[in-house]
């Protein structure tokens, strides 16, 4: 299915112009004007049909457009969990008959949760962004996979230090509400077997953060961007990325945890806009992930009795 040139977008807002981006730096990001009203004429006062529609004085347009979106964006998400999980399924079949490995409570749980991070964030959310792609008749760099700059580096530390002073601070205003967070899953299991944690720092760079970050910024925002615009799109991925994690944050106690967690991927949806390059908020969120990690294992290994706090207050994603 073809579609428009993914460097002509127009999103309608007073920002985020796509086509005005200049070196990637941010400093043209708010320039350009809108010709949607040439597009709608040369197609007879139709949107392309093909293309965005994106966010602009049309109601009926923009609810049409987000509807589609979130139904594709919906079914690209499932197909990537859908490949994870019956490569999982293989995977633990084929160890246990032919090797004999148990995956019972306590068994194997590194190679499990080392096999579930490459088969879903790894094979899964790869799978299911080439085939967006594909579908759309778009090339990798629709994505925008660039070669980082010395501009982008900075952009990282930079987000990598707002993620943790957003976790800081949301975390003191939890309690100061009387509100607990719910700990990741992972954060759990690892208090009974740290040495899963030394396995996730690596994985945080080489699939957890890039794995994510390509689906959820690189097609999910990008689609929703093209339909209803740069801010609204953020907010749009930023509650799909909510959703993936709600297995690891379940119940009333989670959603505290899930509105701070929808704040942090806001962050790195901005960043993805500003910087024009996939690379930043893949490496920040793999940076957050990655010290996280780090800092439970030297907690559960060295001071386990100041653990419990550490455990209620992470935010791994």
């Amino acid at each position: 299915m073809a579609d428009r040139d993914p460097d002509d977008r127009r999103d309608g807002d007073d920002w985020g112009n796509r086509d005005d981006r200049g070196d990637g730096n941010g400093e043209e990001w708010a320039s350009g004007d809108d010709d949607r009203s040439e597009e709608l004429s040369s197609n007879g006062g139709s949107p392309d049909p093909a293309g965005a529609a994106p966010g602009g004085t049309d109601g009926r347009l923009t609810i049409k457009g987000l509807l589609s979106t979130t139904a594709v964006s919906a079914a690209v998400l499932l197909l990537g969990v859908a490949v994870g999980m019956v490569g999982l399924v293989a995977s633990i079949t084929v160890l246990s008959v032919g090797f004999g490995m148990g995956f019972d409570t306590g068994q194997n749980v590194t190679v499990l949760i080392v096999l579930q991070l490459v088969l879903l964030q790894g094979v899964g959310f790869g799978v299911a962004s080439l085939a967006y792609l594909r579908y759309r008749g778009l090339g990798l760099e629709y994505l925008r996979t660039r070669s980082p700059t010395w501009s982008d580096v900075k952009w990282v530390v930079g987000i990598f230090v707002a993620s943790f002073a957003i976790l800081i601070a949301g975390n003191l205003f939890l309690s100061a509400l009387g509100l607990g967070g719910e700990g990741h899953s992972i954060a759990e299991t690892a208090s009974g077997n740290p040495e899963i944690l030394l396995a996730l720092i690596p994985l945080s760079f080489l699939l957890i953060g890039p794995g994510e970050e390509l689906l959820f910024r690189g097609v999910i925002q990008n689609a929703f961007v093209d339909r209803i615009g740069v801010r609204s799109g953020i907010a749009a991925s930023s509650a799909f990325f909510v959703l993936i994690h709600l297995p690891n944050y379940s119940g009333l106690e989670g959603l505290p945890t899930l509105g701070l967690l929808f704040v942090i991927s806001l962050t790195w949806g901005y960043a993805y806009e500003r910087t024009d390059s996939l690379f930043v908020p893949a490496m920040a969120h793999a940076a957050y992930n990655a010290t996280q990690f780090g800092l439970l294992y030297i907690t559960l290994k060295y001071a386990p009795e100041t653990s419990s706090a550490l455990l209620s207050s992470a935010l791994l994603l």
